[in-house]
């Protein structure tokens, strides 16, 4: 843990001036660009995709951009360059409504500003370059070649660009998430041993404007920063998560991991809305409320509430880049696959929450276009922890040179059979299911079996093939003991993200139990704990009947009870009709 000791032990003079300068700044041109927007017909009206129901004024991206430009030129102008281009196009957007294409090009081409770096004097056009890719800036994805790396810099700051765009989707969310990245991004650039002064302070400066702008732009907001701003925010996290400094010997895989997660919110919310829309078979350039945002209100929270919980998973994101960062390279591996198999999982959650309307305006159902991606996450989830599992394993066992050893001798080659023991005999004891709404105890002595006789099965081959030699008991039996906690949080995740988002939930949602009335009291106190009212019972009569009657309660929640199969013609008309089916036994247990 000697990279928690690594982190700043006191925020530097410059860098707290900085921030407070920035905040302060970025609050006062705020309030006055309120007050001008109106003026000048810089309004936003009321969309169908925003929470907005009144007129509000645009332009908080000027008073973005005035704050950021210090900070960006102190830290590169190119950056700066094409931050302005950037914000330019997207004011133009906000007057005039570009088309994608257009939008997209003019992004382009502010990236290929940046990654020639014309006015830094390193790029292939700067004073005394020489044409070729010698002249070329440091701050390129760390992937591949550079004739490959080149490509992939430039979609990765159009890439952030937009996702930081569609996360402007509520009150607050684009600009207290780069808060905290930015946050992060100081954190990462100052306390390790490569320390990057100027990108502490363009990222004080990033993180200082964004909450600025946040005192009044926090629900209810009072400006919206528009196109011009969020657009900017994105092309300045990219710029900033790309110069970075590498921590001595870190490989361009934990470079890589670092930066996807320091700005891994906006690039998650992206990848579900990408993902859903997909499914839904929706076009993923129309506007809807289908975000992060959306889906945490539509499950009960309050705008407020909502906000907290996105910039919770962006710290917590922030966190896993620390520890990929300075941990080494096995609390790397495992940092990194844990916040994957999170995000995952939370993306699986979110997924299943009914956000689409029918024609008739009812919510409908969500299905997966293809059941067998199911199966496909939760599979692949289990080889990412298992592998994190054997890996952190030998790094708890070993450090050092040893730990390289054992890594070369038996870790790494060992990890296929260990993956593929395992799983066989997930599959064997039926522990596939593709989405688990809860985990009883007879599923865990099962899991418990399976990872016993993985190991038996590894332990075996390793005999048979090296008379077990490197291998150590230790590693093993840490191994079972991380594997049967990770496959059990793995399958208890989605009731845990319920359980959880359930207590901060401001109202309680209606329910009505489908089934006998005898089980009206034990129903009741079952789902108080998840902030569920039971209004009625309704009686097992007919799928008009029971859809009717929850209408009639509006009722969200159905609670159903036996003898009804979840094949039950009266439960799929309640998921047909958009509310939200869940089996008593679940509550209950």
């Amino acid at each position: 843990m000697d990279w928690v000791l690594s982190l700043p032990a006191d925020v530097h003079l410059e860098h707290l001036l900085a921030l407070v300068g920035a905040v302060v700044a970025a609050a006062l041109a705020t309030r006055l660009v309120r007050a001008i927007a109106p003026r000048v017909d810089l309004v936003s009206r009321p969309k169908g995709e925003r929470w907005s129901q009144a007129p509000t004024p645009l332009g908080g991206g000027v008073a973005l951009m005035v704050v950021l430009a210090p900070g960006l030129w102190l830290l590169s102008p190119d950056l700066l360059v094409g931050a302005l281009i950037v914000h330019a196009l997207g004011l133009v957007d906000d007057k005039r409504n570009l088309s994608p294409p257009v939008k997209l090009v003019f992004q382009t081409v502010a990236a290929c500003l940046v990654v020639a770096a014309p006015l830094g004097g390193g790029g292939l056009l700067g004073p005394g370059a020489t044409p070729g890719l010698a002249g070329l800036p440091q701050a390129l994805v760390p992937l591949g070649p550079v004739f490959v790396a080149i490509p992939v810099t430039i979609a990765f700051y159009v890439g952030v660009a937009n996702s930081v765009n569609l996360l402007d989707n509520m009150d607050g969310s684009a600009a207290g998430v780069t808060a905290v990245s930015a946050a992060f991004i100081y954190l990462l650039a100052t306390g390790g041993d490569a320390a990057e002064a100027p990108l502490g302070v363009a990222a004080a400066v990033t993180a200082g404007a964004a909450l600025g702008f946040l005192t009044q732009n926090f629900p209810p907001a009072r400006i919206f920063m528009g196109d011009a701003g969020s657009l900017l925010l994105g092309f300045v996290l990219a710029g900033l998560a790309l110069r970075l400094p590498p921590e001595p010997g870190a490989s361009p895989a934990q470079r890589l991991a670092v930066m996807a997660f320091v700005i891994g919110a906006p690039l998650f919310d992206t990848a579900l809305v990408w993902v859903t829309r997909t499914n839904a078979r929706r076009p993923f350039l129309l506007g809807g409320r289908d975000h992060t945002t959306h889906r945490l209100m539509a499950l009960g929270l309050s705008p407020r509430r909502t906000l907290l919980v996105v910039y919770g998973v962006a710290a917590a994101l922030g966190g896993v880049a620390l520890a990929v960062d300075r941990g080494g390279a096995g609390l790397a591996v495992v940092a990194s696959v844990a916040g994957g198999v999170v995000l995952v999982l939370l993306g699986v959650f979110l997924g299943q929450v009914p956000v689409y309307r029918t024609a008739e305006g009812a919510l409908a159902p969500t299905q997966a276009r293809h059941p067998a991606l199911l199966y496909a996450f939760e599979l692949a989830v289990d080889v990412a922890a298992l592998s994190a599992c054997w890996l952190g394993a030998y790094a708890i066992r070993f450090d050092g040179e040893d730990l390289a050893f054992y890594l070369r001798a038996s870790a790494l080659p060992a990890l296929p059979v260990v993956i593929a023991a395992k799983v066989s005999v997930l599959l064997l004891l039926g522990l596939y299911r593709g989405f688990w709404r809860t985990v009883r105890f007879a599923d865990v002595a099962r899991i418990a079996q399976a990872v016993l006789l993985g190991s038996v099965l590894v332990v075996v081959v390793a005999t048979l093939l090296t008379r077990f030699e490197n291998y150590s008991r230790g590693v093993f039996a840490i191994d079972g003991l991380l594997s049967l906690v990770a496959i059990v949080a793995s399958r208890s995740a989605l009731r845990l993200f319920r359980g959880a988002l359930a207590r901060l939930m401001d109202h309680t949602r209606a329910a009505v139990l489908v089934g006998p009335d005898g089980l009206r009291a034990l129903a009741e106190e079952a789902a108080a704990a998840e902030r569920l009212v039971v209004a009625a019972v309704v009686a097992p009569t007919g799928p008009e009947a029971v859809v009717a009657a929850a209408r009639a309660h509006g009722a969200q929640v159905a609670l159903v009870g036996p003898p009804l199969g979840d094949d039950d013609p009266q439960v799929a008309a309640l998921r047909a009709a958009g509310v939200e089916v869940r089996r008593l036994r679940a509550v209950l247990e």
